[in-house]
């Protein structure tokens, strides 16, 4: 793992822990940067479709490559492979160059 991003993702993990206490019980975290690879500014539309598709089939993408997790980070991380799972509501983090940052809630349709 390039440092940069261990960095990155140590800091997202923090994050995300700090800002949603309960967060480890929330679900499974299946952060995709790791097969979008610098998408850059299209990566946060592309996640916004992965959580949309992950609530219409009811499977949490895999983390690739994720082989020695932090063992500080208390979050479900999906790794390898989907996993299967009924979802009500999907998070997309988006975190920028420069500051700029985003999060994207989508809710399955229960009408």
């Amino acid at each position: 793992m390039i440092w940069s991003f261990a960095r990155g993702s140590r800091s997202r993990n923090w994050a995300i822990t700090c800002c949603m206490p309960w967060a480890d019980e929330a679900g499974p975290t299946a952060p995709v940067p790791s097969f979008l690879a610098a998408a850059c500014g299209g990566a946060g539309g592309v996640e916004a479709g992965l959580c949309a598709l992950a609530l219409t089939h009811g499977t949490v993408p895999p983390t690739l490559n994720l082989d020695n997790p932090d063992p500080d980070c208390p979050l479900d991380f999906v790794a390898h492979e989907a996993r299967e799972r009924a979802l009500r509501h999907t998070m997309s983090n988006s975190f920028g160059f420069g500051g700029t940052n985003a999060t994207l809630v989508l809710s399955r349709w229960e009408g």
